[in-house]
């Protein structure tokens, strides 16, 4: 695009009467003055650690409106002290007990190439079939 074309581009996006405005009126919009122009608009009001704040900031309000939204959510069904009970009863129902590990040690083990109940490695078959089987 020719810079002619982006000088009136720029002209026609900045609102008028304002501080920026007027900087760019005192350019005649030719092609020769826009890359000052835009120089000129960067010195005065580029900040380059703004957009970043700005991102920062965003992403921080999203995470605080989700968590939020699922403690309203929460709330609003009367779940919130029964969800909580119930994590941690799934969470203590997970943990083995003594007698549990003890008895899932002694199972029988079952063979991965005849399924009879001997270890895998002392199995008759195995030594007979081909790689293929």
């Amino acid at each position: 695009m020719p810079s002619e074309d982006k000088f009136q581009y720029l002209i026609q996006a900045i609102t008028p009467g304002t501080r920026a405005a007027s900087l760019i009126e005192n350019f005649p919009p030719t092609a020769q003055n826009y890359p000052k122009a835009i120089e000129l608009l960067k010195e005065r009001f580029g900040r380059e650690d703004l957009p970043v704040q700005v991102y920062v900031r965003e992403l921080l309000k999203m995470e605080v409106n989700g968590e939020e939204m699922i403690s309203l959510a929460l709330s609003g069904f009367g779940c919130q002290g029964k969800v909580k009970t119930d994590v941690a009863n799934s969470m203590r129902n997970d943990i083995p007990s003594a007698s549990a590990i003890i008895s899932a040690t002694q199972e029988r083990i079952k063979c991965v190439f005849c399924s009879n109940f001997h270890p895998s490695q002392d199995c008759g078959k195995a030594t007979t079939m081909t790689r293929e089987e």
